[in-house]
């Protein structure tokens, strides 16, 4: 089963009946909410289901340091770390349950521009929750880019079996935490995949673009670049890599 981990600050009012959707699911264990913005929690139906755990933050921790607790307090095998402005095929949820094992490394999402069309936002237009399950032959690829490189996949979703979580450097507050999980897995030797084919619509970054989001730390400066590859490389020390 699964742990879903969503850090939100509640910027994006479609994502609540998703979540609506995804809790019913046989394959959801549980739904980890890091409320980043305790104030402005809504009172929705959704947040009341007995698989949606809430946990209110006094003041925002950013999406990093909010997937390593989600990780942390998680009670099933397999991760699922969902952005609060992602709408997704329900399948792909019951397809990671499956496929995701320790002996891989990450499921990401392969963006394709199909995905982007006018059929999928008129479905969230129209909320037709419906539509969620019925696009695309949904396929699983090997990831053929590293971490740092990922084309592919980034962190508006992913899975990841729970004992292979590289918990994240404190130093990555907003940026590189998706870069970092790919990278570990790929120099431990796990491969990396995607599921790709299927509906996927994102508005992007509605948090981070808020007036309630302070995203001063968020930029992947050079400086941050630098750090990460420093973490990368003491990474592989530590494994002999």
């Amino acid at each position: 089963m699964i742990s879903v981990i969503v850090p939100t600050m509640w910027a994006y009012e479609p994502f609540l009946n998703f979540l609506e959707n995804i809790v019913q699911l046989n394959c959801i264990g549980e739904v980890i909410v890091i409320n980043n913005l305790v104030q402005d929690t809504p009172n929705h139906l959704a947040l009341n289901h007995p698989k949606v755990k809430m946990h209110n933050m006094h003041q925002n921790i950013y999406v990093n340091p909010a997937w390593n607790l989600g990780a942390q307090l998680s009670n099933y095998d397999t991760l699922c770390f969902l952005s609060d402005d992602v709408l997704v095929d329900l399948r792909i949820f019951q397809e990671a349950d499956k496929f995701v094992t320790k002996e891989i490394g990450v499921l990401g999402f392969g963006y394709h521009p199909a995905m982007f069309n006018l059929h999928a936002q008129k479905i969230i237009e129209s909320n037709e929750v419906d539509n969620y399950i019925v696009t695309g032959d949904l396929k699983i690829k090997e990831m053929s880019e590293s971490g740092l490189v990922h084309k592919t996949g980034n962190g508006a979703l992913f899975f990841l079996h729970k004992q292979n979580y590289v918990s994240i450097p404190d130093e990555f507050l907003i940026s590189g935490g998706d870069n970092w999980i790919y990278e570990c897995q790929t120099i431990l030797g796990r491969i990396n995949y995607f599921i790709n084919d299927c509906f996927f619509y994102s508005p992007w970054s509605v948090t981070g673009r808020s007036q309630k989001f302070d995203g001063s730390l968020g930029d992947f400066s050079k400086e941050n670049r630098e750090t990460f590859i420093s973490k990368i490389e003491e990474f592989k020390r530590i494994h002999g890599k």
